[in-house]
This record gives C-alpha cells, sequence and structure tokens, in this order.
C-alpha cells in the first residue's frame, strides 16, 4: 500500500510539475552521432527556438520562407557558462548570410535582406556549450 502511494503521489507531482512548463518540452527527439544533450529543455513556436542546456553539442534548425527583397529582423539572446555556439541564417543555396560566434553571453537585434525567394533556415550550433539561447525572427 505504501508503494502504491508513493508511486502515485510522485506520478502526480511529475504531472504537476511538467505542466507547469508552459509550452516547452524537454528535448528528447534522436540523437545524431556526435551529439551531446544533457538537461536541454526546448520552448519553440512560430519564429521563435529557444532552448537551455547543461551541456550542448549538436545542431538545431528552423525553416524561414522569405521572398526577394524581404528584410528579417532577428532577436537573440545568449547565456553561456562554457564552451561555444553560432546562431547563422543560411540561403535557400546553403550561402551564410550571417553568422555570430559566441563564448560569453551577449544579446542584439540585426536586419538581413533576402536576397532570393524560398527557405531560409536559422541555426544554431553549439560546441560544448551550457547555458541558453533564445531567437526569435520577422519577416517584413
Amino acid at each position: 500500500m505504501k508503494i502504491h502511494v508513493k508511486t502515485t503521489s510522485l506520478l502526480i507531482f511529475l504531472t504537476v510539475l511538467l505542466s507547469a512548463c508552459g509550452g516547452g518540452s524537454l528535448h528528447l527527439g534522436k540523437l545524431k552521432i556526435g551529439e551531446v544533450r544533457i538537461g536541454m529543455f526546448e520552448t519553440r513556436g512560430p519564429n521563435h527556438m529557444a532552448y537551455s542546456y547543461t551541456t550542448f553539442s549538436g545542431h538545431e534548425s528552423d525553416p524561414i520562407e522569405l521572398e526577394s527583397g524581404q528584410i528579417l529582423t532577428v532577436d537573440y539572446q545568449v547565456q553561456m557558462t562554457k564552451g561555444s555556439l553560432t546562431i547563422e541564417i543560411q540561403s535557400p543555396q546553403n550561402k551564410v548570410l550571417w553568422q555570430k560566434n559566441f563564448d560569453s553571453d551577449a544579446s542584439d537585434s540585426i536586419k538581413i535582406q533576402a536576397q532570393e525567394s524560398g527557405q531560409h533556415f536559422m541555426i544554431i550550433s553549439a560546441e560544448a556549450a551550457g547555458g541558453s539561447v533564445d531567437v526569435s525572427w520577422l519577416s517584413e
């Protein structure tokens, strides 16, 4: 009886804890060879990617549909406790349009103009990084 009560209490606690996380989710996707995701938590939505992690080595990406001439405004906040992190934007032809490397805390807002129409990509890459990254964008 005591084991059943403890198990039920634990399940209720975990349900409440996970419900309180809002739109976030624990990242349990398939890892690629060489990727490390320890304590990784993600929040994603339209035009938004945010991750916090104890240790992250790997890549995350999100497509962005742009027409030639559109302006893409990107806001980012990076907190680093270890390692390195890169945020980049790639064209439909996989050409790097903008890239920034981080090994310390930073935040900024940048604007770039799409030179061609099609699916661009927001890519976050990390190497033994600890901390968090929050990126949001808007096209006009």
